[in-house]
């Protein structure tokens, strides 16, 4: 049986694990040089990943209510 938080942790673990794929994308533009075609990509792909997380986060924690 899965209990009614399994969602719940299941969207935020995932959500975290993306979170680690934005801020390692990040460190890649830094180490490839901010204002090279590389880095430049990288930096915003990380941005858009760790904005999507956060989001993400903000609304399972918003919506947990539901699975109550």
């Amino acid at each position: 049986m899965i209990d009614d938080e399994a969602w719940y942790r299941s969207v935020v673990l995932s959500t975290m694990q993306t979170l680690e794929t934005a801020r390692s994308a990040m460190a890649m533009a830094e180490a490839s040089g901010p204002d090279s075609p590389v880095g430049r990509r990288m930096a915003k792909a990380g941005a858009f990943l760790e904005r999507v997380s956060l989001d993400m986060m903000e609304s399972a924690d918003r919506w947990r209510g539901l699975l109550a």
